[in-house]
C-alpha cells in the first residue's frame, strides 16, 4: 500500500508509460488487483514493444495464459537483451527462458540457463533458486527445500519465502508452511502470502 501511494504521487497510475507500467503492474498486484496488474503490462508492451522490460512482462504473462512452448517461441523470435539493458531485466530474461525449459521438463536446457545465470547474474542467490525448482520438477522435494533455504541465507525475498511455503506442504508439512506464510504477512504487505 505505502509503495503505490508513493508511485500515485508521482503521477495518475493510468498515465504512465511502457517500462514503467511494469513497475505500476507489480505494485498493484501485490495490493491485491491481478486483472489491473495484466492490464498494465499489456498496455506496457503495446505502448513500448522495445522495452526489455514491458517485453518481459508481457513474457510472464504468456506463459501464464498460453503456457511455455508459445512463450520460448514469442523469446526466441524477439530481441536478445544487450548491454544497454537494465541487469534486472537482463536477469528477468534468463529466468524466462529457463521457467519455460523447467516447465516443458528440458531438464538439460534448463540446466543450461541456470548455467548461463552463474555466470551473467548479479543475484547469486538466483541459482539455488534455479536448481530448487529443477529438482522440484524432478519431485526431489526435500533437496528443493534445502536449495530455498540457501537461497533464503543468502537473501531473504518473499518469492523465495512463498516456494519454501508452497515446497514444505508437499511433504506434508502444512502447518509449518501457515506459520512461515503469516510470518512474512506481518513483516511484509502483499497480497502473495494472502493467496497462498
Amino acid at each position: 500500500i505505502d509503495a503505490l501511494q508513493v508511485l500515485s504521487e508521482q503521477g495518475p497510475l493510468r498515465d504512465w508509460h511502457g517500462g514503467d507500467r511494469v513497475t505500476v503492474s507489480r505494485v498493484v498486484l501485490e495490493t491485491g488487483a491481478p486483472r489491473l496488474a495484466s492490464w498494465h503490462i499489456l498496455k506496457a508492451y503495446r505502448e513500448d514493444p522495445s522495452s526489455l522490460k514491458a517485453r518481459n512482462a508481457f513474457a510472464g504473462e504468456m506463459m501464464g495464459d498460453r503456457g511455455p512452448l508459445e512463450t520460448l517461441e514469442f523469446l526466441e523470435n524477439n530481441l536478445r537483451p544487450t548491454q544497454d539493458d537494465d541487469s534486472d531485466d537482463r536477469e528477468n530474461w534468463l529466468w524466462l527462458n529457463f521457467g519455460c525449459h523447467t516447465a516443458v521438463r528440458d531438464f538439460s536446457r534448463a540446466g543450461e540457463w541456470v548455467k548461463r545465470m552463474a555466470e551473467e547474474s548479479q543475484r547469486p542467490e538466483d541459482i539455488p533458486l534455479a536448481k530448487a525448482q529443477i529438482a522440484e520438477r524432478q519431485d526431489r522435494y526435500e533437496e528443493a527445500i534445502g536449495l530455498v533455504d540457501s537461497a533464503l541465507e543468502i537473501r531473504r525475498g518473499y518469492r523465495f519465502l512463498s516456494i519454501k511455503a508452497r515446497l514444505i506442504t508437499l511433504v506434508g508439512r502444512d502447518e509449518e508452511a501457515y506459520r512461515l506464510l503469516a510470518k512474512a504477512d506481518q513483516e511484509k504487505q502483499t497480497a502473495s502470502y494472502c493467496w497462498q
